[in-house]
């Protein structure tokens, strides 16, 4: 069995709330493509943070408004046999995005 480590984060607006739940969606995604290469994928531990802070609005005024970032960070266990051929080991240590999956066996 190997073990990697998935990271996430999201900004939201107004509660952590608004920031969470999209870190936990990429965090979903990211456990089910790992699903869809393993034989055996188990989440091991899961933690977050959420950390308030001004974000910009995005707007022509660029005014900012407080909001918060949040992070999710995984341990996730793997079988060493991945499903089909998948080639090498590089899908597993690429980084997608604001999203990053790396491990160690």
């Amino acid at each position: 069995m190997s073990h990697l480590f998935l990271y996430t984060c999201a900004e939201g607006f107004q509660s952590p709330v608004n920031a969470l739940q999209p870190a936990l969606d990429k965090m979903h995604a990211q456990v089910a493509e790992l699903e869809s290469h393993y034989q055996f994928v188990a989440v091991q531990g899961l933690s977050h943070t959420a950390t308030p802070m001004m974000l910009d609005t995005g707007s022509t005024l660029r005014h900012a408004k407080s909001g918060y970032l949040v992070t999710v960070t995984a341990v996730v266990e793997v079988s060493d046999q991945p499903l089909g051929l998948l080639g090498d080991d590089s899908d597993a240590n690429r980084q997608n995005g604001d999203s990053q999956i790396g491990g160690w066996t």
